[in-house]
């Protein structure tokens, strides 16, 4: 036994190839790892660039399958529209016919007011026209009287409710 590990520790000896041949051999296996990961990195590469492709272009049939969907919507929002114009339509027509009741009903009241010979103020108020006010010339010049009058908020001058504009006037007296 003694003489073949002498044997071996002389080939080792004289042998100086061995470990070449194991770098070598290493340095093949790292070269064959590093060109495997490159190829695998170029492939992920490709992968996704074919992904990205597929993804922005759009084949024929979904380029028509879009167009169909827009001609849709198209038709529907013509449709809308055509159905808008004949309700404005109508709505013109309608203040057309109410603009003509209102002036043929303007034309009988004034037609009314002249065969009884009198003004809209009197036929409004069932005071004459261009009278002065029944307080007038008892109370000093220098007072500036506000006269104003509705059915629903100023029935008389203990409920008066003024719009802002105569309470402006009112304060500003």
């Amino acid at each position: 036994m003694v003489e073949s590990e002498q044997l071996r520790v002389d080939n080792c000896k004289t042998t100086d190839t061995r470990p070449w041949a194991l770098l070598s051999v290493f340095a093949l296996a790292t070269v064959m790892c590093a060109s495997a990961t490159w190829a695998l990195i170029l492939l992920r590469h490709a992968e996704n660039d074919l992904a990205a492709y597929r993804q922005d272009n759009i084949s024929a049939e979904d380029w028509k399958q879009q167009a169909e969907k827009w001609r849709q919507q198209a038709n529907k929002s013509r449709q809308h529209a055509e159905k808008w114009r004949q309700q404005a339509e109508k709505w013109r027509q309608q203040a057309e016919a109410n603009a003509n009741d209102a002036a043929w009903l303007r034309g009988q009241w004034h037609r009314d007011l002249e065969i009884a010979a009198r003004h809209p103020y009197t036929e409004v108020t069932g005071a004459p026209a261009f009278q002065p006010p029944t307080k007038y010339g008892t109370v000093p010049e220098k007072t500036i009287w506000l006269y104003w009058y509705h059915p629903q908020t100023c029935p008389n001058s203990m409920k008066c409710v003024l719009s802002p504009k105569r309470q402006l006037l009112l304060d500003s007296i």
